[in-house]
């Protein structure tokens, strides 16, 4: 007969070792390696602001206030000068945030972070004017296919509002001529997606493509050796090019938000506009249209 014994003691672990059997736990479940990378990079950059290098069960709220309002003062741990921004401080709770409800749920802590609120100001987005001069076509006689094709990729991005990552990872065979619809196969939410071509994009997109040329399966938009174009390449790319057209803004993100408040402002609806951005949930289209003031809600009830 097998001896009484008393139950099995869960031996206490630290912050850091609970924040890498989460995000094992996260990539197990599909989440990809640049998230857990972004995951990792915000939960580390709190750290500079409070020393989590203790025991799960010795972290209590006051910590975390601890944390927040260091963050808040620029206190870093190692006396560097340092200024976050209150979305930078959201972003960085957010993950922290996360985490620690895994921990909650997990039975490792019962500490609730709390959400962080602050005033959010609407991006300087590009101009009219800036953008009037971004969609010029450029002089097909002397420009490079470089410029040519960055000059393809703006109109693609003001066409359907996509991401960097969605735009680098489309295919020529996923643009369908016929039903003027465009596949997305890599999005946020990894849920494929098609989206509505315009005429003009259309026109556009047939142009270069008999310019580019390229077999079905190769990218749409590639780099110069014929190769999928890397975030930090599409980056540069843009940076050219928008500098070369006199506009000082250079970030590949905001001509989606200008296509946001664009579509909106001209009618459409935050329910469609989900659709087409590829929100997983309708609050954040809403903070888009609540951003850039009263006119974007138009037709939202």
């Amino acid at each position: 007969m097998a001896k009484l014994s008393m139950k099995k003691y869960q031996e206490s672990k630290t912050v850091s070792e609970l924040f890498e059997m989460y995000l094992k736990e996260r990539e197990a479940r599909g989440v990809s390696a640049k998230t857990l990378s972004t995951y990792s990079n915000k939960f580390y950059t709190a750290c500079l602001f409070y020393d989590f290098n203790k025991l799960m069960e010795d972290i209590t709220d006051d910590d975390i206030n601890t944390l927040i309002l260091n963050m808040k003062e620029g206190k870093r741990l190692d006396g560097k000068p340092s200024v976050n921004k209150d979305v930078s401080i959201a972003s960085y709770l957010n993950t922290v945030r996360s985490f620690f409800k895994w921990c909650r749920e997990k039975g490792f802590s019962n500490v609730v972070v709390p959400g962080y609120s602050f005033t959010t100001e609407p991006k300087e987005l590009y101009t009219e004017a800036e953008i009037k001069r971004l969609i010029k076509k450029p002089d097909m006689k002397t420009c490079s296919f470089c410029e040519y094709r960055n000059w393809v990729i703006v109109c693609f991005i003001l066409n359907s509002g996509c991401r960097s990552a969605t735009l680098r990872n489309v295919l020529i065979k996923d643009v369908d001529f016929c039903d003027n619809m465009i596949l997305f196969r890599h999005t946020k939410n990894k849920q494929a997606q098609y989206v509505p071509m315009s005429k003009e994009l259309r026109r556009i997109l047939l142009e270069y493509l008999d310019i580019r040329e390229g077999k079905p399966e190769e990218y749409l938009f590639p780099n110069q050796n014929n190769q999928q174009l890397s975030e930090n390449a599409l980056k540069l790319a843009i940076e050219d090019y928008n500098h070369k057209r006199g506009v000082s803004k250079t970030s590949v993100h905001l001509f989606r938000h200008f296509f946001a408040k664009s579509y909106i402002q001209n009618g459409g609806d935050c329910f469609r506009l989900q659709k087409i951005l590829g929100h997983k949930k309708i609050e954040m289209t809403v903070h888009y249209a609540n951003l850039y003031g009263s006119d974007t809600k138009r037709g939202f009830e």
